[in-house]
């Protein structure tokens, strides 16, 4: 693959087959990865979509990326690039810690936000919840942060506190 392949707005079907090709050649997740950091939004978000496709496919072909997908995080606040990771992080049962710190932080802040669009906060709330695990002192501030945003809150967000929150009482009453 080759960065000028998705210089250009890609369909589903060919985003599927270049996540198919990755998938066969794991060396080239560094060059998506690479081409996230991209000036050009089309190039940043076709390489996201292609990685997001890559990692629904083979969740353990990017764990020993988490690292760099969280400096992602923290060095591009786009949307897309928010979005796509924290729904890939969301779903990872174990983290390595390097990244405990700055993932919180940044999952946190995207909470604080009502301005940050409710799919990243979404996925910011799961993937706080997986942290806890590390940061278990963190449940109480967690709880609060959902509660006090539920009053104006969208239905997206109150859907995944409704199932969030049962889950956090649990852990608090342990």
């Amino acid at each position: 693959m080759k960065i000028e392949q998705i210089a250009h707005r890609i369909p589903k079907s060919e985003i599927t087959v270049l996540a198919k090709s990755i998938n066969s050649e794991p060396a080239k997740i560094q060059l998506l990865i690479d081409a996230v950091a991209s000036p050009l939004k089309t190039v940043q978000f076709n390489a996201i979509w292609i990685l997001r496709s890559v990692y629904e496919a083979n969740p353990n072909l990017l764990k020993k990326d988490i690292p760099l997908l969280v400096g992602l995080l923290k060095k591009h606040p786009e949307d897309v690039v928010q979005r796509n990771i924290l729904a890939m992080l969301q779903h990872q049962k174990q983290l390595p810690k390097v990244v405990w710190d700055d993932l919180a932080n940044i999952c946190f802040n995207a909470l604080e936000q009502n301005s940050t669009p409710t799919a990243i906060r979404v996925f910011a709330m799961d993937t706080a919840f997986q942290l806890l695990k590390y940061f278990p002192e963190l449940v109480n501030e967690l709880i609060v942060l959902v509660e006090d945003h539920l009053p104006v809150a969208t239905t997206g967000f109150k859907n995944r506190a409704g199932k969030l929150l049962p889950k956090l009482y649990n852990i608090k009453a342990k």
